[in-house]
């Protein structure tokens, strides 16, 4: 399977440091629950046996589709892209799917290329 993740150096904007004020307001307002741009965590989003997904130190967020990923960061991207992240698409198999987004091990993945964000 397909898994689209942005990243800078293999790190998330939400782990990033030295990123834009419009990029920490973003880490802001997908954290905050009462936001309209409030994003759920792995925890809140994805469900393993019925029961609250817990992340290993091993795994990390994703996508199954460009769309999904562009959805989520909807009004950020441009930001994102001038911030020097990529899209970087991996094959492998999620450990967990949720309804916004999936976790996977990354290093059981294969990276097949990074493409700008659009």
């Amino acid at each position: 399977m397909l898994i689209y993740r942005v990243e800078r150096n293999g790190i998330g904007p939400y782990f990033s440091v030295n990123i834009s004020k419009k990029l920490k307001r973003m880490n802001s307002n997908h954290s905050s629950r009462g936001s309209k741009h409030w994003r759920p965590t792995p925890t809140k989003d994805i469900l393993r046996d019925g029961k609250p997904f817990y992340m290993g130190d091993e795994e990390f967020c994703g996508f199954s589709s460009l769309l999904d990923l562009q959805d989520w960061f909807r009004g950020y991207r441009a930001e994102l892209r001038r911030s020097g992240f990529k899209i970087s698409i991996y094959e492998g198999e999620p450990s967990g799917i949720g309804t916004q987004q999936l976790v996977f091990v990354k290093s059981a993945a294969t990276l097949i290329k990074q493409i700008n964000v659009r």
